[in-house]
């Protein structure tokens, strides 16, 4: 099968649809608007942003999603994760042409029209909307599962969404039951996804261990007390770097320093500067010469 292209009118612009074979034999759609188009889903992103920070933080999920959200990526999520005895990680298969337009409210922003497949009714891969609708679309989904992971971990544990990959990282149990509890959090997981028409790729669900190394999570190591590029990452660090393709090196080269988003950046860093502030202060404090400013110690009588 050769690639297919078809173009769909929408009310606020057209788009064309490309369907594009896959080597296992499936296809993949995408979805092109046009500027028009694409315009007018850019313009509706703050409000659709808007509503999905106060529905995820009404549900108490807001610092699970990392994906399409901002001040998250791929490295916050993966930083999430650090000091865990193990991950699992699992795939929400055809993430976004599962979202449809009737999982909203009518009448919302998210009933526009202009946001979905005009034949289908669902979240196209290629809609500036379809990230942020997606994200929105399964807060309760995510609330369940977090609520579940809570009552069986008791807190113990990490729990991040990228896009459609779910971490859950936890710590080893030496007991008969362990196994146990992690098919019954495969279990649970697969059927709140299900229940709400989206389907678990059970064939990428994958159990990383930390005493054989790094967890590779979202193409980032992740081990005790840290996080680093991946081998693989380095690997095409040099081959860029050998064959002079200087623009690919520059973006592996930043990718491979796992650098979160600026706004977390300026956090941390104004965080180490009022440790330091703080450790100067302590260090430097002559308590000879200023004993008259520490308070006298009033003995307490114990009857």
């Amino acid at each position: 099968m050769n690639k297919q292209s078809k173009v769909h009118s929408l009310p606020a612009g057209t788009y064309t649809e490309h369907t594009i074979p896959k080597r296992n034999g499936k296809v993949r759609k995408i979805c092109a608007p046009d500027a028009d188009l694409l315009r007018y889903q850019r313009s509706k992103l703050p409000d659709l942003y808007r509503m999905f920070t106060a529905r995820a933080y009404s549900h108490g999920v807001d610092d699970v999603f990392h994906g399409f959200v901002p001040d998250k990526n791929c490295v916050t999520a993966a930083r999430a994760h650090i000091g865990y005895d193990m991950t699992l990680m699992m795939d929400i298969s055809e993430f976004f042409d599962s979202v449809q337009r009737s999982v909203f409210p009518a009448g919302s922003i998210t009933d526009d029209s202009s946001f979905y497949h005009s034949e289908g009714n669902y979240c196209a891969q290629g809609y500036a909307t379809s990230p942020i609708l997606a994200n929105i679309a399964i807060i309760p989904i995510i609330k369940e599962i977090q609520v579940f992971l809570s009552d069986l971990l008791n807190d113990e544990f990490a729990f991040t969404i990228y896009a459609d990959d779910l971490q859950i990282s936890f710590n080893y149990e030496l007991n008969r039951r362990f196994k146990q509890r992690v098919e019954d959090i495969i279990a649970v997981v697969t059927a709140c996804f299900t229940l709400a028409n989206f389907r678990i790729n059970s064939n990428k669900t994958r159990l990383r261990h930390a005493k054989y190394g790094y967890r590779r999570i979202l193409g980032i190591n992740v081990g005790n007390d840290h996080i680093r590029a991946s081998r693989k990452t380095i690997r095409k660090l040099r081959a860029a770097k050998h064959s002079g393709n200087g623009p690919s090196a520059g973006g592996l080269s930043t990718w491979s320093k796992c650098y979160p988003p600026k706004s977390v950046q300026e956090a941390d860093v104004a965080f180490a500067q009022r440790v330091a502030s703080i450790e100067r202060m302590y260090t430097t404090f002559d308590y000879s010469a200023n004993r008259h400013l520490i308070p006298p110690i009033v003995p307490v009588s114990v009857t």
